[in-house]
């Protein structure tokens, strides 16, 4: 005859293990993962704007700007990068960094604000080219409708007359 098959149990054992037989605690409680400040959201939120409005007036820039790579670069992979490199550091005390001793979040707003000042720079690379093509619009018609010579004429400084 054969043995009938062995009921498996429902539930396990509610034995607790002993001392020994526990892991240790940085293995059983996960850290909780790294979050950004509230103060490096924000500049993270304001240098995503700056580099939307600037591909807003993507068609202002001159032919393969290196600006306007630098704007598309840093929404598509240096903005991401630094706040994963971030996020990805251990959270253990801010670790400090190499031999600058910069601690982590340090490090990370300091990658943020040369972000943010290259999109400023870039900016205003933006509108001083936007204004020297005013400029030169307005030389063109000057010489186009010969207004240049008038101009000199009327702003050359007249002869003082007066009795010697």
């Amino acid at each position: 005859m054969q043995a009938a098959p062995r009921a498996r149990p429902t539930q396990r054992p509610t034995t607790r293990p002993t001392a020994q037989q526990r892991p240790s605690e940085s293995r059983r409680a996960p850290s909780r993962p790294r979050e950004l400040p509230i103060d490096v959201q924000v500049k993270v939120e304001q240098i995503r704007s700056k580099a939307d409005v600037l591909l807003s007036y993507a068609d202002r820039f001159p032919p393969f700007s290196q600006d306007l790579y630098i704007v598309r670069q840093t929404t598509a992979d240096y903005l991401p990068r630094t706040v994963h490199a971030y996020l990805s550091v251990p959270q253990a005390a801010d670790p400090l960094l190499g031999a600058s001793s910069t601690a982590a979040l340090d490090e990370l707003r300091a990658q943020l604000n040369l972000l943010d000042s290259k999109l400023d720079e870039i900016a205003q690379n933006l509108q001083r080219h936007d204004l020297d093509q005013l400029l030169a619009n307005r030389r063109f018609l000057e010489e186009r409708f010969g207004l240049h010579e008038r101009h000199a004429e009327a702003d050359a400084p007249r002869g003082v007359t007066g009795a010697a």
